[in-house]
């Protein structure tokens, strides 16, 4: 009687005992998730990886594939809750990074990586520093000039040394054209890292080609200079060239092999051997006119 009262109560028990579901395999939720996400699903996809982070909560993949899908939601809140859940579980910030940007880059949506960032920075000062150095970084990889500059120049106001900064900004100013700030700024890397070939060469071939804008005026150029100092006499004569234009010339092609010379002893080239002859021979035919 005892046991059947016992078989009675255990029964009554077990029955009333919560069930608890069975757990989607990882495998199958981590299927479903890349098939959402390759038809643009981004709700869907999000849904599976917030349940892949139940299981593996300490996979950074998953943390940085669901902020960048809550980005495409444009869902911060999200994005800030995956965040605290990164920091929770001492989860590198460098690889949620580099997983949002290479996942925004291969969707051609800068913009969401961009707004990750700023919104990082929004919510954690103390990393705000670091953060403006990869919003740089993603700048000078677009090629965003305006961009480049902005972010640089602010960053240089505390680290007025700092030669990548420096490259950054003249660099920048190269591809708007504004060539004048580019050599002030090259000049500044020169000054701090005097064996930056990049940095000389740039110098050097600008002023070369400052030579070469003022030989063009007078039908000739480095390439074809007259061989003899007769030859070159003729253009002073003719009014091709002016005496205000040979001291100018000769300044520039002075400064140009300054700077090339220098780049020539770290990094020798046929093309930077070729070219600086070419300048000296026209330095030595301005000095025999005069």
């Amino acid at each position: 009687m005892k046991c059947k009262v016992l078989f009675l109560i255990l029964s009554l028990l077990l029955a009333s005992a919560p069930v608890k579901a069975a757990e989607t395999p990882y495998h199958t939720l981590e299927v479903k998730a890349s098939r959402f996400y390759e038809y643009g699903e981004w709700g869907s996809a999000l849904a599976m990886y917030e349940l892949m982070l139940r299981q593996k909560p300490d996979l950074p993949s998953n943390y940085y594939k669901s902020i960048l899908l809550a980005g495409l939601l444009n869902d911060e809140a999200m994005q800030v809750d995956f965040m605290e859940q990164v920091q929770s579980h001492a989860i590198p910030f460098d690889s949620i990074f580099n997983g949002v940007r290479s996942g925004a880059v291969s969707l051609a949506r800068p913009d969401v990586y961009v707004n990750f960032l700023r919104l990082v920075k929004k919510h954690q000062s103390w990393m705000a520093r670091a953060i403006d150095v990869k919003l740089l970084e993603f700048a000078v990889f677009r090629g965003d000039a305006d961009s480049t500059i902005a972010l640089a120049t602010d960053l240089l106001r505390l680290s007025p040394d700092n030669v990548e900064f420096l490259t950054a900004l003249g660099n920048a100013y190269l591809l708007k054209g504004e060539y004048y700030n580019a050599i002030l700024t090259m000049l500044k890397i020169v000054e701090y890292k005097p064996n930056d070939v990049q940095a000389l060469l740039t110098i050097g071939n600008y002023y070369v080609m400052e030579v070469e804008k003022r030989l063009a005026t007078a039908g000739t150029s480095l390439e074809n200079l007259p061989s003899s100092r007769k030859a070159l006499l003729s253009l002073f004569e003719n009014g091709k060239i002016t005496d205000s234009d040979a001291k100018t010339i000769a300044s520039d092609a002075s400064t140009a092999v300054k700077y090339l010379a220098m780049a020539e002893k770290i990094q020798s080239t046929p093309y930077l051997r070729n070219k600086m002859n070419q300048v000296q021979q026209l330095l030595r035919l301005i000095a025999d006119n005069n």
